[in-house]
């Protein structure tokens, strides 16, 4: 075979390669955003109803959970959501 014709090809391929790759990785993009979505919609819904049942502490379970970092399950956490759910109680009390 002719070597530019070979050079060619080869330019060809590789060009499709990359087309190939560049397609999978946006199918994969797009069909990760409705699970995302999904997760935040399921996540707002239980922290609704946890707060509409008045589990406080339990709301601020969920909503904390959103957040990347969360803090040892040691006394820090718990104070902070003991805080939290008694700053709640007396915001709809008063």
């Amino acid at each position: 075979m002719n070597p530019k014709v070979r050079k060619i090809i080869d330019r060809v391929l590789w060009g499709l390669l990359f087309l190939l790759i560049v397609y999978l990785l946006a199918v994969i993009w797009v069909q990760t955003k409705p699970i995302e979505t999904l997760q935040r919609t399921s996540s707002s819904k239980s922290f609704i109803k946890q707060m509409v049942a008045g589990h406080y502490e339990k709301a601020f379970d969920v909503a904390y959970d959103r957040k990347a970092v969360r803090p040892s399950t040691g006394s820090e956490y718990e104070t902070s959501r003991a805080a939290w759910a008694a700053t709640i109680e007396l915001t709809l009390v008063s």
